[in-house]
């Protein structure tokens, strides 16, 4: 007797290979995202990634920089960045905005939590009051 384990994705499509299946409907849930997130190379190029999980995942590789248009909900960046964690074991940003590669943390980092680092750090050193309207 010979065993064999199939996978089936949601939509019945079979496969002989569980990450294979779960990649599947990866790219297929989340083609929203895949299609409006941006990355961008050390020299400011955008990096083309076909839109499918595994090109993403190599062009992650090279990404200095990732736009993440408003537009889409935290809620589903986080579970995306949850998904990309868990099937390759890479970090994402977990909310939309800009961000960069932060080599000596080794994660990305937001724009915007930047700014206010730097606004927090330098208020009290310049003696003053960077109001929020002008954040």
């Amino acid at each position: 007797m010979i065993e064999k384990t199939m996978y089936i994705a949601n939509d019945g499509k079979a496969f002989e290979d569980e990450e294979d299946c779960r990649e599947y409907e990866a790219r297929i849930e989340f083609s929203d995202i895949l299609q409006s997130i941006t990355l961008f190379s050390e020299d400011g190029k955008v990096i083309e990634f076909g839109n499918t999980l595994f090109t993403f995942d190599e062009a992650l590789d090279d990404a200095i920089f990732i736009l993440i248009p408003s537009y889409l909900r935290d809620e589903r960046i986080k579970y995306f960045s949850d998904t990309v964690s868990e099937l390759d074991g890479k970090l994402f940003p977990t909310a939309t905005g800009l961000y960069r590669w932060d080599y000596n943390m080794d994660e990305w980092v937001s724009f915007k939590a930047e700014t206010h680092r730097l606004i927090e750090m330098w208020e009290p050193m310049l003696n003053i009051k960077i109001t929020s309207e002008r954040r």
